[in-house]
């Protein structure tokens, strides 16, 4: 079961935008393959934005696009923590 971005979220605007969607869209890819060659179970989380470790860990900063700023990794696994469990509960499998 694979939980993924919503297409929405993935829209890049601004001077950058075509690079930045080249590159996200080669770090799905690149991340899919690691995964789908690993016979255990995998997660594979994070961001593909050049500066986005910069901005995540910019906790005095004020930004104005709600989900937007510091710490917008752990906020999106809060936000998404049930369909994130339901996900991994609907492709685990004990042996």
């Amino acid at each position: 079961t694979r939980l993924e971005t919503p297409a929405a979220s993935m829209a890049f605007t601004g001077d950058n935008a075509a690079k930045m969607a080249i590159d996200h869209a080669i770090s799905i890819t690149d991340a899919k393959q690691d995964a789908d060659q690993d016979s255990d179970p995998v997660i594979i989380l994070g961001f593909s934005a050049n500066y986005a470790l910069w901005v995540h860990e910019m906790v005095d900063a004020i930004f104005q696009r709600p989900g937007a700023g510091a710490k917008f990794l752990e906020a999106a696994l809060k936000r998404n923590k049930n369909a994130i469990l339901r996900a991994i509960a609907d492709s685990a499998k004990i042996q």
